[in-house]
Formats: structure tokens, C-alpha cells, sequence
């Protein structure tokens, strides 16, 4: 059984669930959305740790080995990245309300960003500066959203 996706399985529907609590409090139409997306992360969550779960096992009534050629540590390592991307998404959340849409999210990304590893500096900027632009258009631009652009202690 591979537990980094288990575990992956498993924050999901804890955000999701998050996700879907916080949309309640949107207004009508601009709950719509995120409370579709909460509910499709929650059912690929399910059928993620029900995939594990299943395929361990009919790996043990067939007999077959499971796969060892990975070491402890690098699907520890993996694991937790994993586990605080998910809990930086909560946090991000939160802070929006203290930091601004802007501040939280160049942070989020920024953090997620140096946590994974996977994505070269330049093309992190354009990522930042993009996905805030574009996220900013929709939720405060077309839906409206009451989102603090600014920390509100300023």
C-alpha cells in the first residue's frame, strides 16, 4: 500500500470538507462553484484511499509482493510535502482575512512553490503573478466576493 497516496487521500477530504464549510458562508451564486469543487475533490479523495485500500488487497490474495524498491525516506520526504501543502491551503484561508488576497496568496504560492521543488524561479514568478491576477479577476472582479485585496490592519 502506498501510504503517501493514503495520506494524500485522507488531507483531501479534510480540505475539501474545509472548503465546502467556508463556501456555505459565500453568497448564493458564488457559493455554486467552490462547493462543486469540494464535493469533486472529496469523491477523487475517496476513490483515492478506496484505491489503495482495494489494491492492497488483491496484491495479498494473489501472493504478490509489494513494490520495495523505493527506500523509507524518500516516501517520508514525499509524504509531508504533501501533508503541508495541504495544511499551508489552510492556513492560506485563514490568513486572507488578516493578510489580504494579495499578500496571502503571493506567500501561499511562494511557500507551496519552494516546498515542492519542481518549478525553476523564473516560471515561479510567472506563475505567482499570473494565477493572482487571473484568481483575482473571477472571484473579486465577476463574482464579487467580499475579499480584502490589502492586510486589514493597514
Amino acid at each position: 500500500m502506498n501510504t503517501s497516496r493514503l495520506v494524500m487521500g485522507f488531507f483531501g477530504l479534510i480540505l475539501a470538507g474545509f472548503f465546502y464549510i467556508n463556501a456555505l458562508g459565500y453568497p448564493g451564486e458564488a457559493a455554486q462553484m467552490p462547493i462543486i469543487y469540494s464535493v469533486a475533490v472529496a469523491i477523487l479523495s475517496g476513490f483515492l484511499i478506496l484505491g489503495e485500500l482495494t489494491r492492497k488487497r488483491t496484491v495479498t490474495e494473489q501472493g504478490g509482493e509489494q513494490d520495495k524498491s523505493q527506500s523509507d525516506t524518500p516516501r517520508f520526504d514525499r509524504m509531508w510535502r504533501v501533508a503541508s501543502v495541504y495544511l499551508l491551503s489552510v492556513v492560506y484561508l485563514i490568513a486572507i482575512r488578516y493578510l489580504g488576497y494579495i499578500v496571502s496568496t503571493v506567500l501561499f504560492m511562494s511557500i507551496v512553490l519552494l516546498t515542492v521543488r519542481t518549478v525553476s524561479l523564473r516560471f515561479s514568478l510567472i506563475g505567482i503573478g499570473g494565477l493572482t491576477a487571473v484568481v483575482g479577476v473571477v472571484f473579486l472582479g465577476f463574482l464579487r466576493l467580499p475579499i480584502p485585496l490589502f492586510p486589514t490592519f493597514l
